[in-house]
């Protein structure tokens, strides 16, 4: 008879022999097996990495890509930095893990192929870890009208339309700039029922629509923008900022918005102005200046013009552009804000 052994090792083959009358006999013999020299040694051609650059506080993925492995292995993952550490952040069959560094620095990975022979193969690769460009960076929620209904003087488009053009144009132009602008979930707020006109349609600038999102994402400031109509006169115009009484923040950033939208509105200001958001409604205030500032976000609603008087209605629609870009100055004016260098925009568009 033949045998094939598997793995290596000692072993014993005991011989039982039985005649016609029952009589056995038995040989036992030692048998030493060595690894087939021709056996391939399972080895690690790459380890790839799910993102490149690697930031800190961003979750990477590490897969080893091996050949010649059959059964019974096991990887190991260790890290080592500058300064000689080192640590082990996988042990696994799995060949892939996740991990998320907390310091920039330049790391050695280690990957160890071991396999069922208890033979290494092991693979090395230097990784670059930068700082976060979103850390420290501060945070702004735009929140652009939610009012489908509130149709400009032509009947042809709607405030919640045109406004979410601006904030998306505002958006764009703070990329350069060491802030991140943050608009509504749209998706969610339509699966809600928020989008649709009717009662719903308020949910969405209620202290649990917007302004919670808002804090969740722990935003410094709260920005809704809006176009404006009075419902009973059509010559109206002028920007008009709505600010919370008890925050500087809220005052400064009304006052830019003014100021700026001013500074590139051909049309008086007959019905405009810098405005405490407090004094409507008998003292309850806008929703979207009261409801961030309880959860401790400064805000300012923010009227562009009026969309029910003609002139400045076909204005609004001839000048987002102009719009956003006097948003975005005073944005910057008020917050402070410093441009990206060229490098930190590159790594954060790579990302």
């Amino acid at each position: 008879m033949s045998y094939k052994f598997n793995d290596p090792g000692r072993y014993y083959v005991k011989l039982k022999m039985i005649d016609g009358l029952g009589r056995t006999a038995t040989y036992t013999k030692e048998v030493k097996v060595a690894l087939d020299p021709t056996y391939e040694m399972p080895r690690i051609t790459q380890v790839l990495q799910s993102k490149k650059p690697i930031f800190t506080h961003d979750p990477v993925r590490f897969s080893a890509v091996s050949q010649g492995i059959d059964y019974d292995f096991v990887y190991k993952y260790y890290l080592s930095n500058s300064t000689g550490n080192k640590w082990l952040i996988g042990y696994t069959t799995n060949p892939t893990i996740h991990f998320t560094f907390s310091h920039p620095d330049t790391y050695t990975l280690e990957t160890i192929l071991l396999d069922r022979f208890n033979r290494e193969n092991i693979y090395i690769g230097e990784l670059e870890v930068l700082p976060n460009p979103g850390a420290g960076v501060k945070t702004l929620f735009l929140s652009p009208s939610n009012q489908p209904c509130n149709l400009y003087w032509n009947g042809a488009t709607s405030e919640r339309e045109q406004m979410e053009i601006v904030a998306e144009l505002v958006k764009e132009g703070l990329e350069d700039y060491k802030i991140l602008a943050i608009l509504p979930d749209y998706e969610l707020e339509d699966r809600l029922g928020w989008r649709e006109p009717g009662y719903k349609n308020e949910e969405a600038i209620k202290i649990t629509g917007r302004p919670t999102y808002a804090s969740d994402l722990n935003a410094d400031f709260y920005l809704a923008i809006h176009s404006n109509a009075t419902h009973t006169a059509a010559n109206c115009s002028g920007p008009l900022a709505l600010y919370h009484p008890n925050s500087t923040l809220s005052r400064q950033m009304a006052r830019a918005l003014y100021d700026n939208m001013m500074a590139v509105t051909p049309y008086p200001d007959n019905h405009g102005g810098v405005k405490s958001g407090m004094d409507a409604f008998g003292g309850e205030g806008y929703g979207e200046v009261r409801s961030p500032f309880l959860l401790g976000i400064p805000s300012v609603l923010f009227e562009v013009n009026f969309h029910d008087n003609p002139t400045t209605g076909q204005w609004i629609l001839d000048n987002r552009p102009t719009i956003a870009n006097a948003i975005i100055k005073s944005i910057v004016e008020t917050l402070e804000l410093k441009l990206k260098s060229e490098e930190e925009i590159e790594e954060y568009l790579i990302t």
